[in-house]
């Protein structure tokens, strides 16, 4: 806390005449002006301390992608849309001290729960959550014991003699086992998807196109429609099956 207080208190932001200006350091004094016809995106993200705390993360991003231009760590909501209303609004515009009522915004999408567990179903990251789930376990020694437990709680020999003689049985178990196998990976998809993409919005504001999700870590995304260079889309076997696609964008910069 001691450090994110001395941090904060040597960091400013302001509206210069041609950009963003940015003062930032302590012993070293580091002063940057990103040009407001650089800018891109002003995208936040709310974990749950900030959503408790009723502040956000700010990124503010240029054509060049890879990491932001500048990231504010804890900032007010009110502060946070004000700065978008100002970068947004001075960019690529005669700069005036009189801010411009936003635009009206249409929603372009809208995703009920019913349609994130399709999602979660046709997009099956649940091996993501598997593999989190096995590190974690292998790292805290559960697997090592709970092998030792099943050692000493089940007869695992009369088990191996059970299915030693029959195929049959023994196909039936490696079914069994597959089906239960894909099954869990679909479960941990679905929970992964409505984490995730809870209450998912896209609207479409002026030139920009707007995204929000999230429902422990909420994130709010802005894309500007000139950026966009291709539109990818894809129809899998179980897209398909549920009468739905995939799109993904690339843009400008990365």
């Amino acid at each position: 806390v001691i450090a994110a207080l001395w941090k904060q208190y040597f960091y400013r932001y302001g509206f210069g005449p041609e950009g963003l200006v940015i003062r930032e350091g302590v012993l070293f004094h580091n002063i940057r002006q990103i040009d407001y016809g650089r800018i891109e995106n002003v995208d936040t993200e709310r974990g749950v301390l900030h959503r408790l705390l009723g502040v956000t993360e700010v990124k503010v991003e240029t054509s060049t992608g890879g990491k932001p231009e500048a990231l504010i760590q804890v900032l007010s909501l009110e502060a946070a849309e004000a700065l978008r209303r100002q970068v947004f609004a001075r960019r690529g515009a005669e700069i005036t001290e009189q801010e411009t009522a936003p635009p009206p915004s249409t929603t372009l999408l809208h995703l009920p729960p019913l349609e994130v567990v399709k999602f979660g179903l046709i997009d099956n990251r649940g091996m993501v959550v598997v593999a989190g789930l096995f590190g974690l376990l292998y790292e805290i020694g559960a697997l090592q014991r709970s092998g030792i437990l099943l050692r000493e709680r089940l007869d695992l020999q009369l088990f191996d003699r059970l299915i030693a003689g029959s195929y049959i049985i023994q196909a039936g178990v490696a079914l069994a086992v597959l089906l239960a196998i894909v099954l869990l990976l679909r479960v941990f998809s679905v929970a992964l998807a409505l984490l995730t993409l809870h209450d998912f919005e896209l609207t479409q504001t002026g030139a920009d196109l707007k995204a929000r999700y999230g429902l422990l870590t909420r994130v709010s995304l802005t894309l500007r429609l000139a950026r966009i260079q291709a539109v990818h889309q894809t129809q899998t076997l179980l897209h398909r099956l549920f009468g739905r696609v995939s799109l993904r964008v690339d843009l400008a910069g990365g």
